[in-house]
């Protein structure tokens, strides 16, 4: 097994690790926003204080529900990947703009999950899914 995992197929296990391990952790983040509705309102209020429409705030359930459904599985792990890194960063400059670099107290770099996951998600656009994926190819599939 040992020798399965670490031979030639070890890129394509590293990258299922990665893709599934980033997409059920924002996974998570999504279905609580599901499970609490007013979560959404919150973020809707943080989208018109910076004077952006709030109805974008329902891209959460693309961002954070639909696309880690898809890079779980593997269809279409490019674009779904995106979409996440495309929602981290408006997460952070929407939501954590304040913690980016934190002047007062004792706080430190407040924003190292969201961009752990910005991160991960720009690896996995492109690392694509490997070959344990419902699509497999190596494009922008």
């Amino acid at each position: 097994m040992l020798k399965y995992l670490v031979g030639q197929n070890s890129d394509d296990v590293g990258k299922l690790v990665l893709r599934v391990s980033v997409a059920v952790l924002i996974l998570v983040h999504g279905v609580s926003k599901i499970m609490m509705p007013a979560q959404i309102d919150f973020i809707m209020e943080m989208f018109t204080a910076v004077g952006l429409p709030g109805f974008i705030a329902y891209g959460v359930y693309i961002g954070e529900v639909a696309a880690p459904i898809a890079m779980i599985i593997g269809w279409r792990t490019k674009i779904a990947a995106f979409l996440m890194a495309g929602t981290m960063t408006m997460v952070i400059l929407v939501g954590h703009t304040a913690e980016i670099f934190p002047v007062s107290g004792f706080s430190w770099w407040g924003i190292e999950l969201q961009t752990s996951f910005l991160l991960t998600a720009i690896a996995v656009f492109f690392l694509g899914a490997g070959r344990y994926a419902c699509s497999n190819q190596h494009r922008l599939d």
